[in-house]
């Protein structure tokens, strides 16, 4: 299996996605505390969108933890726990387009979806590829592509 990593180990792929994610989701989740302390608590949206942040955090931990200690459950559970997640992202926006009328009333801002969504797919294959270090040894990849084992 090719290295998705470029010059750097699975881990330390995974532990960078990890912080970015914990970061993000945090910032996510204290824009809807905000929102909610504002005086938007009565929009059940926020509260949606407040609970999918914190456990978008969980997850970012469940990936941190899993890769500071080696722990190839974690890992996989997180990779569950994200194909899950895509399969409702992924529901969600077709839901949002049929509710918008069509995809043509969709403007630019629309798209980071589908954005989200791709650097989510590369997020996994490095995080599985960790796994895969984590299986069957640093042996099992190959860090350069004219590299052959």
């Amino acid at each position: 299996m090719l290295n998705p990593c470029c010059c750097i180990s699975p881990r330390v792929g995974t532990l960078i996605f990890g912080v970015v994610d914990l970061v993000i989701s945090g910032l996510w989740a204290a824009e809807f505390v905000s929102q909610i302390l504002n005086g938007g608590g009565k929009y059940i949206n926020t509260w949606v969108r407040l609970g999918l942040a914190v456990l978008l955090v969980f997850f970012a931990l469940l990936l941190i933890f899993g890769a500071l200690r080696k722990e190839a459950r974690k890992i996989r559970l997180w990779l569950i726990l994200m194909i899950v997640y895509i399969v409702c992202m992924a529901i969600f926006s077709i839901l949002d387009i049929y509710d918008h009328g069509g995809i043509a009333k969709f403007g630019p801002k629309d798209g980071g979806q589908v954005g989200g969504i791709i650097v989510l797919l590369y997020q996994m294959w490095v995080v599985w590829a960790y796994l895969h270090e984590l299986q069957y040894g640093p042996a099992a990849l190959t860090y350069c592509p004219t590299q052959v084992i």
